[in-house]
């Protein structure tokens, strides 16, 4: 039995990765909306990096990530969660 729960975890990574990304990725951008309609101060994109790293991710975008992230606050617009991610995983299907 715990063979095939291993094998069943192992098979479903690949998705349990997926969704938590886009958890993650829309968490930080009601952050980043709520901090804007209260006109507080942005979230720092360092922050949602750390975030992923602190959750076990290591990924070889997040150079993309910060770059859009650093655009979004220049331009003083507000980050969209599906190009967030996608960002994070250009090869993934979202949804």
């Amino acid at each position: 039995m715990n063979a095939r729960i291993g094998a069943l975890r192992k098979r479903m990574a690949r998705a349990h990765a997926h969704v938590a990304l886009e958890k993650m990725a829309d968490d930080w951008c009601i952050e980043w909306y709520t901090a804007a309609a209260n006109r507080k101060t942005l979230p720092d994109p360092n922050g949602f990096v750390l975030r992923v790293v602190a959750a076990g991710f290591r990924l070889p975008t997040f150079g993309p990530v910060m770059f859009y992230l650093d655009d979004c606050r220049s331009k003083n617009k507000e980050p969209d969660p599906e190009r967030l991610f996608r960002a994070l995983l250009p090869r993934a299907s979202r949804g």
